[in-house]
């Protein structure tokens, strides 16, 4: 039987594949979202990313839309996370907030850093 976890646990899971989180800035930037989307919110570490231009944090936001895609909290055509949060209204921004904060705690287990060589 599908549940609301397993889903969640699932999409973590085959994010964490994903070679670009893996490495050591990947790995610490998986620990560090969380508490800064419950301190400053999803639009503002969303805003911040942007302006990083990181293949790690390309890769975590890709997969945090996979997921709420998956979810059906965002549309399968929207693209950019940013974009549709901004024009969502707040219940949608909520559920959405939630909802990530809820598959970073699989996320997390699953995506470690790698050493460096």
């Amino acid at each position: 039987m599908e549940n609301l976890n397993r889903i969640r646990a699932k999409n973590a899971f085959e994010a964490a594949k994903d070679k670009r989180i893996a490495n050591v800035n990947g790995g610490e930037l998986v620990k560090k979202i969380p508490p800064l989307v419950i301190n400053n919110g999803l639009i503002a570490v969303l805003a911040y990313a942007k302006g990083k231009n990181n293949d790690a944090w390309e890769s975590i936001i890709a997969a945090m839309s996979a997921h709420l895609q998956a979810m059906g909290i965002m549309p399968q055509e929207k693209k950019d996370l940013l974009q549709f949060l901004l024009e969502s209204d707040s219940r949608k921004l909520i559920r959405a907030t939630d909802e990530i904060l809820l598959w970073f705690a699989f996320f997390r287990r699953f995506a470690t850093k790698s050493e460096q060589k």
